[in-house]
């Protein structure tokens, strides 16, 4: 395919979620972390300026967990208990380690590399309640080379009927979990192994994936 030669095609590239090879441009637009309101990841851009030089994008999509609320999440309330929304996350999270290929198994039952949970922060936006679908997206980031973050939106799938009948996400819930790599044994800091930052490099970003000027 042609290389983008605006920002518009960029952009449109980006949305198709097409690498393009390296690329002669004047300036890009680059996806940014950052939200529009409750939505993850639309098309908010940051506009990185160029020389007449040749780039590689990082170009990366969250890994999405679809999940039906169960009464025995939730409480007395009739809500989904608060404790439960962290054990919504580390599902997802499982799952993204088996979709990308890691024996869960042998990934968490004794082995040799321990990665354990060394943080949590959740904000808690709206209640959720039995019966919710729900739409988890991991979004995995390197932050050195033995040790992570995942960053979980939690949105629940609404049908808003009106004129014409919408089916719409909104955010319930986010969370973020840090992650060291230790040795099992030893129990010190180690690099995180290779089927590790595969899982990165396929759902968010790892150390080796910045914007390269060439």
């Amino acid at each position: 395919p042609g290389a983008p030669n605006s920002q518009s095609e960029a952009v449109q590239a980006h949305r198709r979620r097409v690498c393009t090879p390296p690329i002669r441009i004047l300036s890009i637009a680059v996806p940014s972390r950052k939200k529009q309101g409750d939505r993850p990841y639309l098309p908010y851009y940051d506009l990185l300026p160029l020389s007449s030089t040749a780039i590689h994008i990082a170009c990366f999509m969250p890994f999405i967990y679809s999940r039906t609320v169960r009464f025995q999440d939730t409480d007395a309330a009739g809500v989904v208990y608060f404790a439960n929304v962290l054990s919504f996350c580390h599902e997802a999270y499982e799952a993204s380690l088996a979709k990308s290929g890691v024996n869960l198994n042998a990934f968490f039952c004794y082995p040799k590399i321990a990665i354990p949970i060394t943080h949590v922060t959740t904000d808690f936006l709206r209640p959720m309640f039995c019966g919710d679908e729900l739409k988890i997206y991991v979004s995995p980031k390197q932050l050195k080379a033995d040790e992570f973050e995942i960053e979980y939106e939690v949105f629940s799938i609404e049908t808003v009927v009106e004129e014409i009948t919408n089916v719409q996400e909104v955010c319930t819930a986010r969370a973020f979990t840090k992650h060291v790599c230790i040795d099992a044994v030893n129990r010190v800091r180690i690099n995180l192994p290779n089927h590790v930052t595969n899982w990165l490099n396929q759902w968010g970003t790892s150390l080796n994936d910045p914007i390269e000027l060439m």
